[in-house]
């Protein structure tokens, strides 16, 4: 079993790598679901409650980011506001 979510964890977060860079993919959300597939899965004591609560801000964090910088690039650059 632990294989089996070590090897899921590994897809998800090099999707989640893969994402980072390609549009269209998660990013910071599938290394997050890796993590926590992990977990539930393990039930590994080295990830506790606080590395998801960080990490879970962090992820909110991101994706915050990501939508005011695509908001703000469409409007400056002449988007329609149905685009942004």
């Amino acid at each position: 079993m632990e294989t089996a979510a070590l090897i899921l964890a590994v897809i998800l977060m090099l999707l989640g790598l893969a994402g980072t860079i390609l549009p269209g993919l998660p990013g910071a959300e599938a290394i997050y679901l890796g993590f926590v597939l992990y977990r539930l899965m393990t039930g590994s004591p080295e990830l506790d409650a606080g590395f998801f609560i960080l990490e879970g801000l962090a992820v909110a964090l991101v994706w915050a980011i990501d939508y005011a910088a695509a908001a703000l690039g469409t409007r400056r650059w002449g988007g329609g506001w149905q685009s942004a």
